[in-house]
C-alpha cells in the first residue's frame, strides 16, 4: 500500500511558496538522462501515439527510464482503438444464445480508458499534470506583491 495523503510538493514549488511551514529542504531528485526509444514490438498505431507524445512535449522532458511507461501508454491507446472499432462495428450489445449481452469490447474500452488516464497523468499528458510540471520548473512563479517593499519587515512568525 502506498503512503497516505497528498503527494509531497517538489522542493522547487516549496521554495516558490516560501516554505511557511519551515520544513527542512527535500533532497534534489535524481535526474534521468537519455532519449527514450520506442520498443520494436509496438504496433503501427502505438508508434504513431509515441511520436505524437514526444513531439508535443519539450525535447528533454522524457528520459530513457521513461521508455516502459511510455510504451504501456501507447499500447493502452492502441488496444482502446481496436476495442472502440469493435464496438462501432458490432454495437454495445451482442446477441448470444438468444440473450442480449454487453459487448466484451466495451469492457476492454473501459479498462483501457482508465489505464490511459492514469498513465497519462504520470506522463504529464493532461492539463493539471502539465500545470504541476510548469510550476515545478519555475516557469509559473508567483508574481511579486504590489505591496512588496512598503513595509520594512518580513511578515510571518519570527523564530
Amino acid at each position: 500500500m502506498g503512503k497516505r495523503g497528498p503527494k509531497p510538493k517538489p522542493q522547487k514549488l516549496r521554495d516558490i511558496d516560501g516554505n511557511p511551514e519551515k520544513r527542512a529542504a527535500l533532497p534534489d531528485p535524481v535526474a534521468a538522462s537519455g532519449r527514450p526509444m520506442p520498443p520494436a514490438w509496438l504496433s503501427e498505431y502505438a508508434l504513431a501515439v509515441w511520436d505524437d507524445i514526444l513531439k508535443s512535449m519539450p525535447p528533454t522532458f522524457y528520459a530513457t527510464a521513461d521508455t516502459q511507461i511510455l510504451a504501456a501508454y501507447c499500447i493502452a491507446c492502441a488496444v482502446f482503438k481496436e476495442a472502440a472499432q469493435e464496438v462501432i462495428d458490432g454495437g454495445p450489445t451482442l446477441v448470444l444464445d438468444k440473450k442480449l449481452i454487453k459487448n466484451p469490447a466495451a469492457t476492454v474500452m473501459g479498462d483501457q480508458q482508465g489505464k490511459i488516464a492514469s498513465l497519462g497523468t504520470r506522463l504529464g499528458l493532461d492539463p493539471a499534470a502539465r500545470q504541476a510540471i510548469m510550476g515545478s520548473s519555475g516557469a509559473a512563479e508567483k508574481p511579486p506583491s504590489k505591496y512588496a517593499g512598503l513595509i520594512g519587515i518580513d511578515g510571518g512568525k519570527k523564530q
